[in-house]
């Protein structure tokens, strides 16, 4: 390691003197933390142009006094107990007010938004609304990696040249997606990201003017709707019910629109599936008020009760609708790639912006999954942890059902991996919490994602990392914990 050091020999001081104080700068600034290696005499010297000796005797001194301790063979290290002067905050420079004239209109924004930042750590019961990673094809991912890894050709792992992505990777996602998602699209439509908020980030950059109308669902993604007001866009939060986003409500809105964000597949977060007349009526309001459709096929891969309704994609008809996916569900954190299929008009625009605001990502992942597609394992992975998600599914609902009997309702159990629960109980929300954090339940709040109106104990429950066989178990521990706060109604 080269510590960045400047010392004088045309300074009165002594060479070794300026070394000690200067490594002591260090250390009591914080830039050398507590048993921190320090380089040897040796490497020092060299890189100083200065003599061993010198630097064994600043080492020395050093030692003396508290800063540095040696180990036998092992090198030389800052001390792990340092003098007490040298706690690094004490030597913080104190935080300054922000100019916001130097910051842009949309940082300026989010700035002005902090109150209404969300905690990502508080989703971490939600396993991060990924699947349980017991369960990931980890060993098939290997062996797809080694071939780029393991001293082969190292010119596979060139730059991707391509803005639009990998065009193999993109090749296997049209195929994909005609057959799993009945898209009609082509490889050119196609533009591949290291992450869903990365689709989403380029098209609102491509798109959305300051001033321009937004339609949101209430409740909804938090950071779309938080990522549209940035840019400066006038964002409606529209209700929606068992059959998804309320179409009725859109007639409301006076102004045209530049485009509008929904998740009818498996809605975020209740979980409602927008029914086919709804997905119709939908598309026949944004033929004349509105330019965009960015459809979102959240949670879209796993479904249990019946198969699922065709992609407002696949039923457009005037080439307004664009698709975001991605494999958090099915692969993270192998990947959690997305990508995004554009309307054929458009897809030269949306290229040229990406090579401004989001050119490259890892050229192996790019790679991997896309031989990982073609050699069919994603498909294999899919239909093993769909049976063994359904039997999960069913599993927690019926333990949530039997001890709490009518006191709870279920949404959006058909599809996704989670379910919304809503609870009839005379409990706060910090109650319900609490009992479930003390029974190792994984539940979360959707207060986070409601703009307005959020509904009083309604809660996620991610039944995919709960293990069949502890179902029963775990909802038990729940309710008990529940009745030591207050005791349940009769026949709860």
């Amino acid at each position: 390691m080269d510590l960045p050091i400047v010392i004088s020999k045309d300074l009165l001081v002594p060479l070794h003197r300026q070394l000690t104080d200067a490594v002591r700068d260090a250390i009591t600034s914080g830039r050398l933390a507590a048993k921190q290696a320090l380089p040897s005499t040796r490497e020092l010297a060299e890189s100083l142009s200065i003599s061993r000796r010198t630097v064994v005797r600043s080492y020395n001194d050093l030692t003396s006094q508290g800063y540095l301790e040696t180990t036998f063979g092992g090198g030389t290290f800052v001390s792990r107990n340092p003098p007490i002067d040298c706690a690094p905050e004490a030597f913080q420079p104190a935080p300054t007010p922000i100019d916001n004239r130097c910051l842009s209109d949309f940082t300026k924004h989010i700035l002005r938004s902090n109150n209404e930042m969300v905690d990502f750590g508080n989703f971490e019961p939600l396993n991060f609304c990924a699947g349980p990673a017991d369960l990931l094809p980890i060993k098939q991912w290997r062996q797809v990696l080694s071939k780029y890894l393991a001293g082969g050709d190292v010119g596979q792992l060139d730059y991707v040249v391509d803005i639009a992505g990998f065009r193999e990777l993109r090749e296997q996602l049209c195929q994909y997606l005609r057959r799993s998602k009945a898209l009609r699209c082509d490889t050119e439509q196609i533009l591949a990201f290291a992450d869903t908020f990365s689709c989403l980030d380029l098209t609102a950059t491509t798109l959305i003017n300051p001033g321009d109308s937004v339609v949101v669902e209430n409740p909804g993604y938090i950071y779309a709707r938080q990522l549209f007001e940035a840019h400066g866009a006038k964002v409606h939060a529209l209700p929606v019910d068992e059959d998804g986003l309320i179409v009725e409500q859109l007639y409301n809105i006076r102004e045209h629109c530049k485009l509008m964000l929904v998740t009818p597949s498996h809605h975020d977060p209740t979980g409602a599936v927008m029914s086919l007349p709804r997905r119709h009526s939908l598309l026949n309001w944004a033929n004349d008020n509105c330019d965009f459709i960015v459809e979102d096929g959240f949670d879209s891969d796993y479904f249990y009760s019946s198969a699922p309704l065709p992609s407002l994609h696949g039923l457009d008809q005037s080439g307004k609708v664009i698709y975001i996916h991605n494999f958090w569900k099915l692969l993270y954190p192998l990947t959690a790639m997305g990508y995004l299929v554009i309307p054929h008009n458009f897809v030269d625009a949306f290229v040229q912006t990406k090579q401004h605001v989001n050119r490259f990502f890892s050229a192996a992942e790019q790679r991997v999954l896309a031989d990982f597609i073609r050699e069919g394992h994603l498909e294999r992975h899919w239909h093993k942890t769909r049976a063994i998600y359904k039997r999960r599914r069913q599993a927690v609902m019926f333990a949530l059902r039997q001890a709490f009997r009518n006191k709870v309702d279920f949404f959006g159990e058909g599809a996704g991996l989670h379910i919304t629960v809503r609870f009839d109980l005379p409990l706060s929300m910090e109650q319900l919490s609490a009992s479930a954090d003390a029974a190792s339940f994984p539940m979360v709040s959707t207060m986070d994602y409601y703009a307005r109106d959020p509904v009083e104990c309604e809660f996620l429950v991610p039944f995919c990392v709960i293990p069949e066989e502890r179902a029963a178990e775990l909802v038990a521990l729940f309710a008990e914990h529940l009745n030591a706060k207050v005791a349940l109604p009769v026949g709860v």
